[in-house]
């Protein structure tokens, strides 16, 4: 689930009957409506600063790409175009960038992307022989933090990155897996 920026509504991921679809609620669980109804799986909603789109994954056509959905007019463009998996898209905070994960590089290994709510400029922000995962911004759009899976479920550990220098900084080295990163507003 993602809060809206103002507080008043609440995406969600509905699972039903082997698929899986946006629906929007307020935040008191009341008026909840869908918000897809194409292709068998839609999932990892993340609103855009100013409340007015979503983008997230989406299956169609046997691949798994980003789209985004403007919430006034209903309409969903595909913002990524690649026969590899692309999935997890969060959006910065100053609006200018969606940081998501995808297997585009080595089929096995993911990594951290970057593009554009227009879908210019995409490129890798990320590449390592880790999986690099559940991307989350600083409230300033200028680092991401982010787990990386060496081993495949055995071993998270947290790294933050910088979007001006993409020096990427060791956060925690544990036994037990850190899981999905949030960072506060």
């Amino acid at each position: 689930p993602a809060w809206s920026p103002d507080g008043k509504e609440i995406a969600f991921v509905r699972f039903r009957y082997g698929s899986a679809q946006l629906w929007l609620m307020n935040s008191d669980g009341s008026r909840q409506r869908p918000l897809t109804n194409v292709g068998s799986w839609n999932d990892h909603p993340s609103w855009s600063p100013d409340g007015r789109r979503i983008v997230f994954s989406a299956i169609r056509n046997d691949r798994r790409d980003l789209y985004i959905l403007n919430l006034t007019t209903g309409r969903q463009h595909q913002l990524t175009q690649d026969s590899a998996s692309d999935q997890a898209p969060v959006w910065s905070p100053n609006g200018k960038w969606i940081a998501f994960v995808a297997f585009r590089l080595k089929s096995n290994v993911s990594d951290l992307w970057l593009v554009k709510p227009d879908g210019s400029d995409d490129h890798p922000f990320t590449t390592s022989s880790d999986n690099d995962l559940a991307p989350s911004w600083s409230a300033d759009s200028s680092r991401i933090v982010y787990a990386k899976d060496e081993f495949w479920g055995h071993d998270h550990d947290l790294y933050s990155v910088g979007l001006a220098d993409a020096k990427e900084t060791p956060l925690s080295s544990l036994d037990w897996p850190e899981d999905t990163p949030a960072t506060a507003s």
